[in-house]
């Protein structure tokens, strides 16, 4: 992602990529992740560049005349034709300039120019107009049910013993049977975008580029639910994808989950429940205080 050159919005703004610089002023400004995410995409320059994480770049939008940044996105590359555009933030009193548009427009281009074939982000729920902007931008919805997102301590939670229910698995030897119950639980349509099969389904939901991460997978007991499992030797945090066959399978298999990696020393999870039908499962989250917020998936062909 070496393109360097600057757009110009309306006149009045221009769209460059971000600096450490950048960082503060965008965190003043009121963007939630700010710290994380512009750090995340500035500071991991070289290890993108080997290849030990997958390329992300973070954009930014600056006033021309009052030369103060207003607006930011961060554009990731998860495999060579799929990308995804995350923490997209315009300052709120820069609101209606048409920042928000110039940045995904020029994350798009880039995207392209770089080889991209599809680009896909998640709005949240929760702010009901999001969805309608990104649809006039040309981004369709993947599949119509919510995806819950959250993060928080395992060691926390422990409800009642149903690792019997579960069992733990090693992903590449049961590949085709996680990708069958992959596809019963998305649908084809996702699958299509994803571009998913038995060879990449256990990268997870954006097939991410994982070296070094430990990989297992939690069957429930009806076997048309699974969990992926993402580690990082040493760390103490784990990642969890979770594809249920039905709402009412949540509980147990989550956990079974935690009770198996608290067990083995994880202390901290971030969570994805795909597929999601109703709000059953943000309460648990939330019961659980891991934080959750709902999203779809939005898709976009270039």
């Amino acid at each position: 992602m070496k393109r360097q050159h600057a757009t110009i919005v309306n006149g009045t703004v221009s769209i460059r990529r971000a600096t450490r610089e950048d960082i503060n002023p965008l965190v003043k400004a009121g963007f939630p992740f700010g710290q994380i995410a512009l750090t995340d995409a500035i500071a991991k320059g070289f290890t993108q560049t080997v290849g030990l994480a997958p390329p992300k770049a973070a954009l930014v939008a600056q006033h021309i005349q009052q030369k103060r940044v207003i607006g930011v996105l961060s554009l990731h590359e998860h495999t060579p034709s799929l990308y995804s555009i995350k923490n997209v933030f315009t300052d709120s009193n820069f609101r209606g300039m048409g920042v928000a548009s110039g940045l995904i427009s020029y994350a798009l281009s880039l995207a392209k120019e770089r080889g991209a074939k599809k680009v896909y982000l998640n709005p949240n729920t929760n702010i009901p107009y999001l969805t309608k902007f990104y649809e006039s931008l040309g981004f369709n919805l993947i599949v119509d049910t919510s995806i819950v997102w959250g993060g928080g301590y395992v060691a926390e939670w422990q409800n009642k013993d149903y690792s019997s229910l579960c069992q733990l698995v090693n992903p590449g030897e049961n590949i085709n049977l996680l990708f069958n119950i992959y596809r019963q639980c998305m649908g084809q349509k996702w699958v299509d975008f994803f571009e998913t099969s038995a060879k990449n389904v256990a990268n997870g939901f954006s097939q991410d580029f994982r070296r070094f991460f430990s990989k297992a997978a939690l069957i429930g007991e009806s076997g048309d639910s699974f969990s992926m499992i993402f580690k990082r030797p040493l760390y103490k945090i784990a990642s969890i994808e979770l594809y249920p066959s039905s709402d009412s399978s949540i509980p147990s298999i989550i956990d079974a989950m935690f009770k198996i990696l608290s067990g083995k020393g994880t202390k901290y999870a971030n969570i994805k429940v795909f597929n999601i039908n109703n709000d059953d499962c943000f309460n648990l989250l939330k019961k659980m205080e891991f934080y959750p917020f709902q999203a779809r998936v939005l898709g976009k062909s270039l």
